[in-house]
């Protein structure tokens, strides 16, 4: 058999035609420490934008591939700066790895004149009141939602009380902050953690308490408007507060409305996952939303020095996701279709409904009962996608949460020290597809004393708390769909323990 010397040209092409396009595909090289060029043993390297994770071997030697394509890897290796490496058809890669290091700059701590409470100043916009505050800073998670750090601590070690009820709902994720409306409320109160022991065993960081509405100082009515605007995201926000007293008896209505574009972020590019995004025209698209509150409620403010009063709250925030929270996003997803409004799944959806009541009287000792009732209610909506194998969900409701709260305070006050009791009881129940938390329960008896010295006080808090939650699990699928078992995502727990403080 004979082949022409054209036949053999072609074939001799097409081998390097596949062998460079092959070479697009498989990456093999090295991981070694910059300064002393010794291997980096079990480097992990991810390869895009198929996202497959590969392991260097003992001595730093790794291989690499994607099916498709391969346009850069992302390289980590503990203590040291993560990677990101430009493939450009190469097809072997050595990659330094340099120490992560930190520059402290030195910085003026400020102490308060007052050990344990500060009072906040509230301004416009409380993002800008918090983060102008030493020790306090703020997310800001869009309008309606609230989460302070305190020194460092937030979330479930930061308690957030409306007066002096705490706020449950937003405990379970970082992103997922307390539907308050600052505006609708009389002040700020800081009370630093460390001691407090009427907060709760909860506040480690201390806590930020949002104060009622105050008891106008003379009969006459009283308005508080305002509206603004702010270039960016295109926030709009428009509120009323309204008070009227007659005699001793005030009541009062409010309500707050706000709408938000999507996030115009100060930054072109982020890096999420291991890669590296470039964000376009600087907004992150689908975390636009709007906010809802409303309060109304009385306060009668009798002679004697009893006073008793009571708050109806509702509050409610949609707010779309960016698309990177259930998966690794696309570029594209990030282009948006310029409509800084538009929000599609996933979003969130969350609402407050409290109803809450305060009655003091100042005969002897200076008594104080407060209860709350209060739901809260958070939906996520995404697209279906399995976890592993099995079918998809048949709709978007990847995550429900509802929490149904009940709070009281008993407390005796004197000159020389203060006694209480406080007794609360959440309630639980979860739903969707992306399992995150099952049904749960928690209740807590708490008695609490306390004895004031001339310049210092001296507290103690013990609690009993019950706490527990359902058993959950799914069946397990294989790769052809088919039943090989059962998924446990919770087992079943009921425990008792005892606190203190």
């Amino acid at each position: 058999m004979t082949y022409s010397k054209s036949a053999w040209v072609m074939v001799v092409f097409i081998a390097l035609v596949v062998n460079e396009l092959h070479a697009q595909f498989i990456v093999n090289g090295h991981v070694y420490i910059a300064e002393s060029e010794e291997p980096c043993s079990y480097a992990i390297i991810q390869a895009w934008p198929c996202g497959t994770t590969f392991n260097a071997d003992s001595h730093g030697a790794f291989n690499a591939e994607c099916d498709y394509e391969l346009d850069s890897l992302t390289v980590v290796f503990h203590g040291f700066k993560t990677a990101i490496v430009e493939v450009n058809g190469r097809s072997h890669i050595d990659v330094p790895m340099y120490p992560l290091s930190v520059i402290l700059n030195s910085i003026t701590v400020t102490v308060p004149s007052s050990p344990s409470t500060i009072i906040v100043d509230p301004k416009e916009d409380l993002i800008q009141t918090l983060n102008q505050t030493p020790g306090i800073r703020a997310l800001d998670l869009g309008a309606g939602l609230v989460q302070p750090v305190l020194r460092g601590l937030m979330g479930s070690r930061v308690v957030i009380l409306d007066g002096g009820i705490p706020q449950v709902g937003g405990r379970w994720g970082q992103d997922h902050g307390i539907l308050i409306a600052t505006e609708l409320y009389d002040g700020i109160e800081w009370v630093q953690g460390g001691g407090q022991i009427w907060l709760g065993p909860d506040a480690v960081g201390g806590g930020m308490k949002f104060l009622p509405i105050k008891h106008l100082s003379t009969e006459g009515s009283e308005t508080r408007l305002g509206a603004s605007f702010r270039v960016g995201d295109n926030t709009t926000k428009i509120y009323m507060l309204h008070k009227s007293r007659n005699k001793s008896l005030q009541w009062h209505v409010g309500l707050s409305n706000s709408k938000f574009g999507d996030r115009n972020v100060p930054q072109t590019s982020f890096e999420y996952i291991g890669r590296l995004y470039q964000i376009e025209d600087g907004r992150l698209p689908n975390t636009s939303g709007s906010a809802n509150h409303f309060v109304t409620g009385f306060i009668d403010d009798k002679e004697d020095g009893s006073q008793l009063s009571v708050d109806f709250r509702y509050s409610e925030i949609l707010q779309g996701l960016f698309p990177g929270i259930i998966g690794v996003p696309t570029q594209n997803q990030l282009q948006g279709d310029g409509d800084i409004y538009s929000t599609d799944i996933p979003n969130q959806r969350a609402k407050r409904t409290q109803l809450s009541g305060k009655w003091l009287t100042e005969r002897n000792l200076k008594r104080t009962i407060i209860f709350a009732i209060s739901n809260n209610i958070r939906i996520e909506s995404a697209p279906p996608h399995a976890h592993g194998y099995g079918p998809e969900p048949e709709n978007d409701l990847s995550l429900s949460l509802s929490e149904n709260y009940f709070f009281s305070e008993f407390k005796w006050d004197g000159y020389h020290g203060a006694f209480g009791l406080q007794y609360e009881h959440l309630q639980g129940s979860t739903d969707g597809w992306e399992f995150l938390l099952p049904n749960h329960y928690r209740t807590r008896l708490s008695t609490l004393v306390e004895y004031k010295f001339l310049k210092s006080n001296l507290g103690a808090r013990f609690d009993l708390i019950k706490l527990g939650n359902e058993a959950y699990s799914e069946n397990l699928y294989n790769s052809n769909n088919e039943i090989v078992g059962e998924d446990v995502r919770a087992n079943e727990l009921k425990t008792t323990m005892p606190s203190w403080a």
